[in-house]
């Protein structure tokens, strides 16, 4: 069993595994630079959002300044939220991408520790989403069976 373990870890990347690598890389940082874009928009759409409608009487608040809070404080709270897996994403794609080029052991760990991080954010905010539809389905399931 040590042996097998050992084996494991002494695992060497060639040519065909590099390759895949650097195109997993490639893909990797376009998606990041493009979620990343979309996160700097949404964050300015949700700022004009919010802050859009001086001219509007807060003081009835109107249903357009509610719609606008509410959008524009989603608009806001995404970007933050999906800030770090697209820098995670990034970060290993420019770290992968290096290691594999001058061999350097060090940048390869740190890039799938990026990686790593980057999934297990997503894991846990996947799971808080499910949490959050399973308490409104049931809470809407209540709340249709008091009608």
């Amino acid at each position: 069993m040590l042996s097998e373990e050992k084996e494991i870890f002494n695992l060497e990347v060639d040519e065909h595994v590099k390759n895949h690598m650097l195109e997993i890389a490639r893909w990797g940082k376009f998606l990041a630079i493009f979620w990343l874009i979309i996160v700097i928009l949404s964050f300015f759409v949700g700022a004009v959002m919010l802050f859009n409608g001086k001219d509007i009487d807060r003081a009835n608040f109107s249903m357009q300044f509610i719609l606008n809070a509410v959008i524009g404080t989603g608009n806001l709270l995404m970007p933050l939220i999906s800030f770090y897996p697209a820098y995670a994403m990034f970060k290993y794609a420019v770290l992968i991408k290096r290691s594999i080029q001058q061999s350097n052991q060090v940048q390869f760990t740190t890039a799938f520790e990026f990686m790593r991080k980057g999934l297990k954010y997503l894991g846990i905010l996947t799971i808080i989403t499910i949490a959050l539809i399973a308490i409104g389905s049931i809470m809407t399931l209540i709340a249709l069976s008091k009608q």
